[in-house]
């Protein structure tokens, strides 16, 4: 309840829930009740991205009060929807009756925690060709061809845990490993470069999580709380192949360094956990990149991702995708960072957990 009197004037509120399925893999999430806080200023948008036009109303995050920004959406109808849906007071006041602690919850859930971090908090590491060059050519790109992903386009970088369809010595975990040469030197120096690169682009996330929980100051303990006791699980039970990162510390367990990326289709995603994305220092600024959120059939909200916004969403309940400004696709490079909250890991680290236990 402090939280949101503190801060319910950076939120858009949703309401009215409805999910609406456009093919057998893609279900979308819309509501018919949509209400902006007074701090949140926008404008009217409009580009062309991959030749459709786009129309939205662009969060103006610089003339936003702290640059903070919020969309949050009903208690009630969440649980209603899922019934199976844990939630956790963010404040962590409590009070104390008849010897049992209570909360005092606002009603409000956070489905997106956005902010524009202070320029002297963003990390010196500019990002461009001539730091990408070094990704390239240790890790290979996941995205291939013509992705089946809701049409995903552009160079994913991934570093961190990842779920594996074989067994190895009883875990389904495995990792994402750095390009292998016929050379053992260059094989070494691709290990090393990969290590080097995770480090860095983990620190990255790290910073944006840190920015975050200056608002939610446990934020890092909500993002993936199920891996964070896996791993703890391993201390008693024997390692189940999960391997702490750079960005372990801040709830986080893989990562991907994303280069000029966008998805052609809105689309939700059946994640068990909040999505992390972070944008770092750019040397190249040429390129407009747009994330949108389509809250009603003729309402999308719009935020460029500029230097220094870091954010947390569910893929599950709110229709998104990333946009490029095709007036700007050939103006360099973009970059940014994300840790997706991956269903299918989770429920490989379930699988591996129970066989190791047997």
């Amino acid at each position: 309840t402090t939280q949101w009197k503190r801060y319910g004037d950076n939120c858009i509120c949703v309401s009215g829930m409805k999910e609406q399925k456009l093919t057998k893999c893609n279900t979308v999430m819309k509501y018919s009740t949509v209400a902006f806080g007074k701090k949140l200023r926008h404008q009217k948008t409009i580009y062309r991205s991959k030749g459709k036009t786009v129309n939205c109303k662009r969060l103006l995050l610089q003339n936003i009060s702290g640059g903070l920004c919020m969309i949050v959406g009903k208690k009630t109808e969440l649980v209603l929807q899922n019934p199976n849906l844990i939630i956790t007071d963010g404040s962590g006041s409590e009070k104390e009756c008849d010897g049992v602690k209570e909360y005092k919850g606002s009603g409000y859930v956070i489905l997106f925690l956005g902010r524009l971090q202070r320029q002297t908090c963003v990390s010196k590491y500019f990002w461009g060709k001539e730091k990408t060059h070094v990704v390239r050519d240790c890790k290979s790109n996941i995205i291939k061809g013509n992705s089946s992903h809701f049409g995903s386009s552009g160079k994913y970088f991934s570093f961190g845990n990842r779920a594996n369809y074989g067994l190895i010595e009883n875990s389904s975990i495995t990792q994402y490993a750095p390009k292998k040469f016929a050379s053992i030197k260059a094989s070494k120096t691709s290990q090393q470069d990969a290590g080097y690169m995770e480090k860095i682009v983990g620190r990255e996330l790290e910073l944006g999580i840190l920015y975050l929980s200056t608002i939610i100051p446990n934020l890092k303990l909500y993002i993936a709380p199920v891996l964070s006791v896996a791993n703890e699980i391993q201390k008693d039970i024997g390692s189940c192949n999960i391997k702490e990162l750079e960005c372990s510390n801040s709830g986080l367990w893989n990562c991907s360094l994303c280069i000029s990326c966008q998805t052609e289709q809105l689309h939700t995603e059946n994640d068990f956990t909040y999505t992390v994305i972070n944008t770092p220092a750019q040397a190249d600024n040429g390129q407009d990149v747009n994330f949108l959120f389509q809250l009603q059939d003729k309402l999308t909200v719009g935020i460029q991702l500029l230097p220094g916004f870091s954010f947390v969403f569910s893929g599950k309940y709110l229709t998104h995708r990333q946009s490029i400004n095709d007036e700007t696709v050939n103006n360099g490079e973009f970059v940014n960072i994300a840790s997706y909250g991956n269903q299918r890991l989770y429920n490989h680290i379930k699988s591996t957990i129970k066989r190791t236990y047997g």
